[in-house]
């Protein structure tokens, strides 16, 4: 594999480094969704939403469809779901072997 590929990698896995980034994936993932719909589900502000929908949007993994003044948001690459869950998986074996990790997912799973 090339560097330029292993670069690629880097940026997408940094994408994912925000928690409220990943929710907003999944919650596109179940359909497409207003900026309003976002915060509500997020309980997170406009501005908030919108800098996480911004970063999404410029590595392309996030796509927009405008009706009126209403900008919907989807997923143009659903696939980065499994990227996610895969990451879950991985997680939760090292957790297997790593008290300081399950403790943590305990903390933040209650």
């Amino acid at each position: 594999m090339s560097v330029e590929l292993f670069r690629a990698q880097a940026e997408l896995f940094k994408l994912l480094t925000h928690p409220l980034r990943i929710q907003i994936l999944y919650l596109l993932a179940t359909g497409e969704k207003t900026v309003t719909e976002l915060m509500k589900l997020t309980n997170a502000s406009q501005t908030i939403v919108s800098q996480h929908l911004a970063k999404l949007r410029a590595q392309k993994v996030v796509k927009t469809r405008k009706v009126g003044t209403t900008v919907y948001y989807s997923l143009k690459i659903p696939d980065i779901i499994t990227v996610c869950k895969v990451l879950q998986t991985i997680i939760k074996e090292m957790a297997k072997e790593n008290q300081q990790i399950a403790d943590f997912l305990m903390q933040v799973t209650s």
